[in-house]
């Protein structure tokens, strides 16, 4: 969906976006997507939303890079071995509903994240590792079926203390994202919630980030009726910064 998540958080993979989508889902969900960047480099992402009535959905993830070559290590032009880099990060989220409003619910999540990762490095002459972590917050709203088939959200994410990479001390930059997306209906047939069963749901997102260029990301999603069910059949998106190229998703 290239990215897009204020207003199209409604699985799972919610606790990585907006949190606030946690609170619309009523049953036990598991998402896991699989990236492949470039040739020697992979992210792995599960995801997990677990419902509790009376209280609300909790989430679990992670995402763990994984990259195929070493990276070859040398000290005055000469090579002394050689390593792997790795990353990795944790979370955990909460979403709950305030109610609503019109037709449609609010809905409210949270999240806290923990990030490790660590490089080969040449260490008193010898191969060792240079490690660093961090710890960081976010928080999110949701409002479902505004008018119609609107929705809309926006949330925020990195706030919390500094991390420390090596000697070097520093703060993942402050995201501030604001997005909508409209289902429009192929059928009068709705869900249980008053969504239509067979829709195409276009969205986009305006992120602002500190120290980076205002990016846009915008997607679509389709999905037809089997039976009583809805059933995504395709997604596609893309993201754009100024002063770089546009990066195209689908699935």
């Amino acid at each position: 969906m290239g990215e897009v998540g204020g207003a199209m958080s409604d699985d799972a993979s919610a606790l990585f976006w907006n949190p606030a989508g946690l609170g619309g889902m009523k049953k036990l969900q598991a998402v896991v997507t699989y990236n492949l960047f470039v040739a020697d480099t992979s992210v792995l992402t599960p995801s997990f939303a677990i419902p509790v009535r009376g209280v609300g959905t909790f989430g679990l993830g992670g995402s763990f890079r994984m990259y195929s070559d070493d990276m070859l290590l040398s000290r005055d032009g000469i090579s002394i071995g050689a390593g792997k880099p790795s990353a990795m990060l944790l979370s955990l989220g909460y979403g709950g509903s305030l109610g609503k409003i019109g037709s449609g619910p609010v809905l409210v999540g949270a999240s806290a994240r923990f990030a490790r990762a660590s490089i080969p490095d040449v260490i008193a002459g010898a191969v060792g590792s240079t490690a660093g972590t961090s710890i960081n917050f976010g928080a999110g709203i949701l409002f479902r079926r505004i008018a119609g088939g609107l929705d809309a959200g926006a949330y925020v994410q990195n706030l919390g203390t500094a991390g420390k990479f090596g000697t070097v001390t520093g703060s993942s930059p402050l995201n501030v994202t604001i997005g909508a997306a409209y289902a429009i209906g192929l059928s009068k047939a709705t869900t249980a919630d008053g969504s239509p069963i067979s829709r195409i749901v276009p969205a986009v997102d305006f992120s602002l980030v500190k120290g980076l260029p205002t990016s846009v990301s915008a997607g679509v999603a389709g999905g037809l009726a089997f039976g009583s069910k809805f059933d995504r059949i395709i997604r596609a998106g893309f993201r754009g910064m100024r002063g770089t190229g546009t990066p195209i998703s689908a699935g």
